[in-house]
């Protein structure tokens, strides 16, 4: 899958997310911006796993938008260059 495509399927998911507040809206945001930046930074999953110091099905679950913990948002937010409490 282009960069473009998935680009384009989170923007949508992104902006459907932000028409109402909730739990799976947020996380469908998280996993936008995560992929976003993972991508931008040219960072494969393992990588980005690597330097979060979480396993590369954690981040998977990230941009899947599928719940995890607060400890992994910040890890994976440091690990972007974002400040800890960016996906809060």
């Amino acid at each position: 899958m282009s960069a473009n495509h998935s680009f384009g399927r989170a923007a949508q998911s992104a902006a459907a997310a932000v028409d109402t507040a909730s739990p799976q809206r947020d996380r469908q945001l998280i996993a936008f911006v995560a992929t976003w930046d993972r991508e931008l930074r040219n960072l494969s999953v393992a990588e980005l796993a690597g330097l979060a110091g979480v396993a590369v099905e954690v981040i998977e679950r990230v941009e899947r938008g599928e719940p995890v913990g607060d400890d992994v948002l910040r890890r994976v937010a440091l690990a972007l260059g974002r400040p800890g409490n960016a996906f809060a």
